[in-house]
């Protein structure tokens, strides 16, 4: 009878253990089936979050500028009371982007003037770049990622919503749209940020014709049109252009800065203040619209770096992998946007800055830089 009794209890213990190890498997299945707006809403929502800090990545561009006014505009939908703070590490020198944050009122704190990183907020979240790109090699948790980049970063993020679509700013439409937070015609915030959003996805998505475009991409730009400021819209696309940049573009015409070849354009701009880096990107959007050129390559050094922008209409072209090729086996960075033909690299040089050296020093640094980038970018395009 003692023995009956001790079976039917093993039994009965047996069948509580299996109810108890499937509601574990249930609890554990919910999680993973919740999305990354869920995790967001919740971590935004928790009594502990109080201040979130907002990185963008170290040249903030129209897409990423746009997508923290709709990331503020999300979270303080979540909580009013919420605090937050925009950082960025490089600069914001391209005159249109200069345009944008001037009038759309987008503060952001360089992360130099930043003296602990960690103590800034309890909340961490890169948009538009990986945690390196965003917030540098700080040791912080950064709970989220968001980009329409593909991500190589080896950061241990808590949530990574990475999605192939045109912009960052479609995915932060994706999360308001879900939430039915509403936009008012009459406030002055909710215009600058459907103006900051609208305009990062026609420069992300080459005024919605890139093949990286998608559905989301169209029905945000539709939507967030309804409260743009057409006036702030023609200010930003008809940005006024600084001097120095046609003196820069000059260098393009003599013939020892440039070598042209089975359709690349490459051309080194010499040795450029960090006020003028984003010339770079400006000659290489011009140079790939020239007549028999389908790719540029334009370099320039800038502080103790060489700078690259890439452009190519060639559909068989792999941007992101051939700025792989250039830089990362020697221990620099650069990346590219999926099918979209633009990506840029970085490569530290070091001791050979020609920041530490005299003019006439500095000029036989840059000879040898633009010899070799001329010799290293002819051998990857002759072996595509």
């Amino acid at each position: 009878m003692a023995s009956r009794t001790t079976n039917g209890t093993e039994r009965v213990v047996k069948k509580v253990i299996a109810k108890e190890s499937k509601a574990v498997k249930a609890k554990k299945i919910t999680h993973k089936t919740k999305t990354s707006l869920d995790l967001l809403r919740e971590k935004i929502k928790n009594k502990n979050t109080h201040k979130v800090v907002i990185g963008l990545h170290a040249f903030p561009d129209l897409d990423c500028m746009g997508a923290s006014l709709g990331f503020i505009k999300l979270i303080k939908e979540w909580k009013p009371e919420i605090e937050y703070v925009v950082v960025y590490s490089g600069s914001i020198s391209h005159p249109q982007n200069v345009t944008t944050s001037n009038l759309l009122n987008i503060k952001m704190t360089h992360l130099d003037v930043v003296e602990n990183l960690k103590e800034l907020g309890d909340c961490f979240v890169a948009i538009d770049g990986p945690k390196e790109r965003c917030f540098g090699n700080e040791d912080i948790d950064c709970f989220m990622v968001i980009d329409h980049h593909e991500d190589n970063s080896k950061a241990d993020i808590e949530v990574k919503d990475i999605r192939d679509v045109g912009a960052t700013c479609s995915i932060i439409y994706d999360y308001i749209s879900k939430e039915k937070i509403k936009f008012d015609k009459e406030d002055d915030f909710d215009s600058d940020v459907a103006t900051g959003m609208a305009m990062g996805i026609r420069s992300d998505t080459l005024e919605l014709v890139s093949e990286n475009v998608t559905f989301l991409d169209y029905d945000a730009y539709q939507f967030l049109m309804n409260f743009s400021s057409r006036k702030h819209m023609q200010s930003i696309t008809n940005y006024p252009i600084p001097s120095y940049l046609f003196k820069i573009r000059g260098r393009l015409e003599q013939e020892e800065n440039i070598h042209i070849e089975d359709g690349a354009f490459v051309g080194g701009l010499g040795i450029l203040s960090p006020s003028q880096r984003d010339s770079i990107p400006v000659m290489a959007d011009e140079r790939v619209r020239c007549e028999g050129v389908d790719t540029s390559f334009i370099f320039a050094i800038v502080d103790d770096k060489i700078d690259m922008s890439i452009r190519s209409s060639n559909p068989s072209f792999n941007v992101e992998e051939y700025c792989e090729k250039i830089y990362k086996e020697y221990g620099g960075s650069g990346g590219g946007k999926k099918r979209a033909g633009i990506g840029s690299a970085c490569l530290d040089l070091g001791f050979l800055s020609p920041t530490e050296f005299e003019e006439s020093t500095q000029v036989k640094i840059w000879h040898a830089v633009r010899d070799a980038m001329f010799e290293k970018i002819r051998k990857i395009v002759s072996r595509s």
